[in-house]
């Protein structure tokens, strides 16, 4: 039994940790998430819904913890323009003194 909240997230999220570069990581803070979602026993589903750190399949039960891991597609000039003429164009973020870099 894992008693340490430290425990419990290297434990379950240790291996959610390692993507190669580019990558992002979500800061869940309880807020609205829409996401699809695949299992391994391949069922789908749609999610709408708030503080969304766990899931049960509905198929097969698994139990799951919602990883932190985004990762980040390079594009080509060519999608980067459409980007910027179609959608609210990329943020640009740099960080500030004392972050990570």
């Amino acid at each position: 039994m894992i008693d340490d909240p430290k425990d419990f997230y290297f434990d379950v999220y240790k291996d959610d940790l390692g993507l190669p570069v580019p990558f992002g990581r979500i800061q869940w803070k309880g807020t609205d998430v829409c996401m699809d979602v695949y299992c391994v026993c391949g069922a789908s589903s749609h999610i709408d819904t708030d503080f969304f750190y766990f899931f049960t399949c509905w198929a097969c039960k698994q139990n799951f913890a919602v990883g932190e891991m985004v990762t980040l597609i390079p594009l080509t000039a060519g999608q980067s323009e459409y980007v910027v003429k179609n959608h609210v164009g990329f943020k640009e973020h740099a960080p500030e003194e004392g972050e990570h870099t």
